[in-house]
């Protein structure tokens, strides 16, 4: 993780943190759990940040498996996300989901 770009700074590393909390099945996060393009990208590459990049495809992932695991219950799945119910509501209709 040390040696990723982290193209979008801060926000981006606390997206992958928070990515790897949710996505983990254990106590401790672990490698596995870290998303791949972070862990597979080669060095001094950029990661793609733009509208249908790596990071809406990590989030649709992640939004459609904790949908799935609280069965479609909205509220639950904005409160494991840690974000709004208005933002999942436009999240979802941005996702398709």
């Amino acid at each position: 993780m040390k040696e990723y770009n982290w193209p979008g700074n801060v926000r981006e590393l606390i997206n992958c943190v928070e990515s790897a909390v949710v996505m983990t099945r254990s106590d401790v996060v672990d490698l596995a759990s870290i998303p791949d393009y972070v862990m597979n990208q080669p060095i001094g590459e950029t990661a793609g940040s733009e509208e249908g990049g790596l990071l809406d495809d990590l989030e649709k992932k992640t939004m459609a498996q904790v949908l799935n695991e609280t069965g479609g219950d909205k509220a639950k799945a904005a409160r494991k996300l840690g974000i709004g119910l208005r933002t999942l509501y436009r999240k979802i209709e941005k996702y398709g989901l």
